[in-house]
């Protein structure tokens, strides 16, 4: 593929102040298959420069091949949300056991 439509480019170019911002949306596009609507959230959160609230982070949550990667690895969701000043890595559990099996995996 390796194209993008013309509103993910209107939404790159939002950017054009912030030119780190730029390269970072178009690699999210690129990379992670990042729909307009995800992208607009994006530039809206950059230029606001805010945090984000919970809504709109899980609105922002991607999957990546790293996060696949993750989530065979310890038999359970793991999920990636983007912000504008770097992210949050979220592993799920379904019980206290399944947890404290997580816990011992990752220390």
């Amino acid at each position: 593929e390796g194209k993008i439509t013309e509103g993910h480019a209107r939404q790159i170019l939002a950017l054009k102040h912030v030119p780190e911002k730029q390269e970072e949306l178009l690699r999210l596009v690129m990379n992670q298959g990042w729909t307009v609507r995800q992208a607009e959230r994006y530039v809206n959160s950059v230029k606001a420069g805010m945090k984000e609230t919970k809504v709109a982070k899980a609105r922002m949550a991607s999957e990546t091949p790293d996060t696949k990667k993750l989530s065979k690895r310890y038999g359970t969701k793991v999920t990636l949300y983007r912000t504008a000043k770097g992210g949050r890595l979220e592993i799920a559990f379904k019980s206290d056991e399944d947890l404290h099996r997580l816990i011992q995996e990752l220390s």
